[in-house]
C-alpha cells in the first residue's frame, strides 16, 4: 500500500427502508456508528450506480472473492485484521507520526500487547493496530504501528473517531485506511457471523482506484483519471438474484454473510487485491467455510448510488427512516390513556399508537418530517400540539400536557356581552400568543369587568375554546371560526379554510351546536 497517503464535514428538532433499518452493531457496549450511519444502513434498494457495469468490469468479472480472514497463521502470520477493546483503566501512551499534518495527535490507549495485522514480529505490511476504549466508546487506529519502547509508539498515520457521533475525518484527510474511513466498522467479525445477522457494510479492496473519492470517504490515493477505475468509498452489493441455494449447500456461516453483502453490501476503503473483504482473525473461523465464498466472482456484484443517503458532505448521518417520537401524554389528574394522535389528510408514512395504560404513546414519521401530529382526546387541549420540525433523529422521553376546561364563557373582557369586535378580537391574539396591550388595544367592551391581558388569558386558557374538536387550541382554525360566527356568518362561509385537518367538528352543524349548546351563544342558522 505504498499510495495510501498519496495527497490530493417549534417544539423539538429532531437510527427508505422502515422496514430494514435495525439497531446498529455494538461492541464492548458501544455503538459502532449510531444505526442511521452510513456504515449500517441497508443499499438493497437503492439504484445502481450509472457506471456499475464498467467498474465491475475494471476490478474484475471473473476474478473470484476472497474472504481475507480465518483462523490460524498463514505463512506464520495471523490472517485479517486484528482489534482490541481497554477501558479507562488502560493508560495512553505517546505516539508519533510520520504523517502529522493528516494525524490525530496522540496520546492514544495502546496496550504493550496490541495484536498487529500481519504479526508484530514482521516489519512489513500495513501493521494496523485498531484499539477501542469502551470506556469512552471511541476508536484509535494507526498504520504501520511500531512499539519503540515500553511506553512509546510510532505509527505512519493514526486517528481517532467518536462512535456516538457521524463526524468524518476533515475533508482530503487520510485515516489509517486510503479512503479516510475508519477500519474497524467494516471488518466482519465471528460473534456477529455466528449470531446470524451482521447490519453494517463491508470493508473491501480493488487492485486500481481513481484519483478521487465519493461520499462517505474523505481521501483518495491514486493518480490514475479515467472514470472506468471506481472512487474511495464507493459502495457495492451482491446482487438480489445470487442464489443462496447450491449443491452442496452453503454453510449457515456463508449465507449470513452473503445475505449482508445483499443488504448491507460492501464500502471500497483501500488499493490492494480484487474483492478482498476484511474481517477480524478468530481461532473459531473454519477457513473451509469461509472458502465456501470463493465462488462469487466480480460479475456477481454491482455498484450502488448512494447520493440519495448523504444529508451533509462532513457527516456520515444518512437519510433513513422512520424516525421514533415518543413519551407520555398527561391530563390534570396524571396519565391519560387513550389518547389517539392525527396528522392532516395526504401526509403520508406518520403512524402513531393510542397512548397506553400509563400514558405511554409512540409515533413513527419519516426521515426529515416536517408538520403537525394532533394528539386527540375528548374534551382535552393540548398545547402546543407536536410540531415537528426536520426530524432526523429518534426523540424519547417526550412529555405531553393536556387540559381539560369543564367551561366555555366566551365573555372575555367580562361585560356581559360575547362580541366578535371585543371577545372574539380577544380570543383571536391570545391564540396568537398577542400579550400587554398589543392583546387589548382596542378590543375591550363597554363596562368591562376584565382588563388586563393577563387575567383575559387566563379566563380563556380555562374555557373549552377548541372550536373544530381536534384537541388543540389554534388562530388559524379555532379563532377564524369563532370570529367568523359571532361576526353572523354561516355554513360554508364559516368552514371555509379554517378547519383544522384533524377535526372532529368540519360542518358549521357540528360548530354550531358547539358554540350553542357548549358555550351559550346564540348564532345564524
Amino acid at each position: 500500500m505504498s499510495s495510501r497517503f498519496f495527497r490530493s464535514v417549534a417544539f423539538v428538532i429532531f437510527g427508505a427502508f422502515a422496514s430494514l433499518i435495525q439497531a446498529g452493531p455494538m461492541i464492548g457496549g458501544c455503538p459502532i456508528f449510531p444505526a442511521n450511519n452510513i456504515w449500517n444502513v441497508p443499499v438493497n434498494t437503492l439504484p445502481l450506480h450509472a457506471n456499475s457495469a464498467t467498474f465491475v468490469s475494471t476490478i474484475g468479472a471473473t476474478a473470484r472473492t476472497h474472504m481475507d480472514f480465518g483462523s490460524g497463521l498463514y505463512e506464520g502470520r495471523p490472517i485479517g485484521i486484528p482489534f482490541v477493546t481497554v477501558n479507562a483503566s488502560q493508560p495512553k501512551v505517546p505516539i508519533t507520526f510520520a504523517y502529522v499534518d493528516e494525524s490525530d495527535p496522540g496520546p492514544y490507549p495502546i496496550p504493550p500487547d496490541v495484536p498487529i495485522e500481519g504479526g508484530v514480529a514482521f516489519a512489513d505490511g500495513d501493521r494496523h493496530a485498531l484499539v477501542l476504549d469502551t470506556s469512552a466508546c471511541k476508536l484509535y487506529e494507526v498504520y504501520r504501528a511500531f512499539q519503540v519502547s515500553p511506553n512509546v509508539w510510532q505509527g505512519d498515520g493514526g486517528s481517532v473517531f467518536d462512535l456516538n457521533s457521524h463526524t468524518l475525518r476533515p475533508d482530503t484527510w487520510t485515516s489509517a485506511d486510503a479512503a479516510g474511513l475508519p477500519i474497524l466498522p467494516g471488518l466482519l467479525r465471528y460473534d456477529e457471523v455466528n449470531s446470524g445477522t451482521i447490519t453494517h457494510a463491508l470493508r473491501f479492496t480493488v487492485p486500481k482506484t481513481r484519483n478521487t473519492y465519493v461520499w462517505p470517504a474523505r481521501h483518495q490515493a491514486s493518480s490514475l483519471t479515467g472514470s472506468q477505475y471506481p472512487p474511495m468509498g464507493l459502495r457495492f452489493r451482491l446482487r438480489a438474484d445470487y442464489p443462496e441455494v447450491k449443491s452442496p449447500p452453503f454453510s449457515a456461516h456463508a449465507l449470513t454473510i452473503i445475505r449482508a453483502l445483499k443488504k448491507y453490501g460492501m464500502m471500497l476503503a483501500d488499493n490492494g487485491s480484487a474483492w478482498y473483504i476484511s474481517g477480524a482473525p478468530d481461532d473459531r473461523w473454519d477457513n473451509d467455510v469461509l472458502h465456501q465464498l470463493d465462488i462469487i466472482v466480480g460479475s456477481d456484484y454491482e455498484a450502488v448510488d448512494v447520493s440519495s443517503l448523504q444529508v451533509s458532505a462532513n457527516s456520515g448521518q444518512a437519510a433513513v427512516g422512520p424516525m421514533t417520537i415518543s413519551g407520555v401524554v398527561n391530563g390534570p389528574s396524571g396519565a391519560l390513556a387513550g389518547v389517539s394522535f392525527c396528522t392532516a389528510s395526504g401526509v403520508a408514512n406518520v403512524t402513531c399508537g393510542n397512548s397506553d395504560s400509563g400514558g405511554l404513546f409512540s409515533c413513527t414519521v419519516p426521515y426529515g418530517f416536517t408538520g403537525r401530529v394532533y394528539p386527540r382526546f375528548p374534551n382535552t387541549i393540548f398545547s402546543p400540539a407536536l410540531a415537528l420540525s426536520a426530524v432526523t433523529a429518534n426523540v424519547a422521553n417526550l412529555t405531553v400536557a393536556g387540559r381539560q376546561p369543564a367551561t366555555c364563557d366566551l365573555d372575555a373582557d367580562a361585560n356581559l356581552s360575547v362580541k366578535a369586535t371585543t371577545d372574539g378580537i380577544l380570543a383571536l391574539r391570545w391564540m396568537l400568543g398577542m400579550t400587554g396591550t398589543a392583546a387589548t388595544q382596542g378590543a375591550i367592551g363597554t363596562a368591562p369587568g376584565r382588563t388586563l391581558a393577563a387575567s383575559i388569558a387566563t379566563h380563556l386558557n380555562l374555557q373549552r375554546m377548541d372550536v373544530d374538536g381536534d384537541s388543540s387550541v389554534d388562530a388559524a382554525t379555532d379563532g377564524v371560526l369563532l370570529l367568523r360566527a359571532l361576526l353572523g356568518l354561516s355554513g360554508s362561509a364559516v368552514t371555509n379554510g379554517a378547519v383544522s385537518p384533524c377535526a372532529t367538528r368540519t360542518t358549521w352543524a357540528d360548530i354550531r351546536t358547539h358554540l350553542a349548546g357548549t358555550c351559550g351563544l346564540t348564532l345564524a342558522p
